[in-house]
């Protein structure tokens, strides 16, 4: 995933069922979007777009976009929950299911975050979407 320009954590074990990684400081991106004024909160809402189209573009399939599943480190965003990340042969097959998937989590931005900004849900997968 670095090599398509998704930032991850290092990885210091795995096996079939998990992942295990280095301890990243930061905090998770629904934190920082809680936290954040307008402008800052639109800059991670951005990365947090453009990270979504890098995955798609690359095809790696992924169902749970939910925000506490990137994390904000010095001003970048990066992928967790890295078990759950598969390179996708059938992409084309499983593209429907896999937006769908993320069109609920998409959903998961809390509003508070969105109203400061003038940003809505709909605006985002439309971002996402339109590529």
């Amino acid at each position: 995933m670095n090599t398509a320009g998704i930032k991850t954590v290092n990885i210091t074990d795995f096996n079939k069922y998990e992942v295990t990684t280095q301890a990243l400081p930061g905090k998770p991106l629904a934190e920082v979007l809680k936290e954040s004024n307008t402008k800052k909160t639109k800059m991670c809402l951005g990365k947090y777009i453009n990270l979504i189209k890098k995955l798609i573009d690359n095809r790696i399939y992924f169902a749970d976009y939910t925000c506490n599943n990137f994390f904000m480190f010095d001003g970048e965003i990066y992928a967790l929950d890295l078990e759950d990340y598969r390179k996708d042969c059938l992409f084309n097959f499983r593209k429907k299911k896999m937006l769908k998937k993320m069109e609920s989590k998409i959903k998961t931005i809390p509003e508070e975050c969105l109203e400061k900004t003038n940003i809505t849900h709909n605006d985002i997968l439309k971002e996402i979407l339109d590529n």
